[in-house]
């Protein structure tokens, strides 16, 4: 009985996707067979959500020129919209323009900030 009733809650859950890319040139064959392509496939199921990010802080964790970097995540962006990510279907952003503090809800902000994010 408590499976069919999990079951039953599940079933009217969206499934829910997240994935990332680092912009680090401009994507390859292997980040297409990879991952890509299956992105672009899952647009095709109306019961699934799907949020992806050109997780672009992942990116500096070796040392990067930062014209290059800014110009990398554009390419990335550039690719993923030609392969047929749609924005109408998926969450598409940078991984930078989230606020760290919407991943930390637990702490106060502190008074008098100048973090434009709180």
């Amino acid at each position: 009985m408590k499976r069919a009733a999990a079951a039953a809650t599940n079933a009217l859950r969206p499934r829910v996707v997240f994935s990332g890319i680092q912009p680090t040139g401009v994507p390859h064959l292997g980040n297409y067979v990879g991952a890509l392509r299956q992105w672009v496939q899952l647009q095709q199921q109306p019961d699934t959500r799907l949020i992806y990010s050109i997780v672009d802080l992942h990116a500096i964790t070796t040392p990067q020129a930062p014209e290059k970097l800014k110009g990398w995540k554009r390419e990335t962006l550039a690719a993923l919209l030609a392969i047929g990510i749609d924005p109408d279907r998926s969450i598409l952003f940078h991984q930078s323009s989230v606020c760290p503090q919407v991943a930390l809800p637990t702490e106060s902000p502190p008074i008098g900030s100048s973090d434009p994010c709180l």
